[in-house]
């Protein structure tokens, strides 16, 4: 099991995706079982084992990205 925690504003998890958290988390994180992420306003995106901090424009832009390319198609 991996175990994801986000710390954020709450109007930002609503949009949060989940899935590009966990493909860019480092690879020992998923040794460890969890990984934690502080989403911070101005501040530089590391990752490190167990633990992601990124900049709160990169979040939002990558959930936006990764929402748009992982949409279906509507089906008539």
């Amino acid at each position: 099991m991996f175990k994801i925690s986000v710390y954020s504003q709450s109007s930002l998890l609503s949009n949060a995706s989940f899935r590009r958290i966990v493909q860019f988390a480092d690879l020992s994180s998923k040794t460890i079982g969890k990984n934690d992420v502080v989403v911070i306003p101005n501040a530089k995106t590391l990752y490190r084992p167990g633990i992601s901090i990124i900049n709160e424009k990169e979040f939002v832009s990558e959930s936006k990205e990764f929402q748009m390319t992982t949409a279906r198609p509507v089906q008539h």
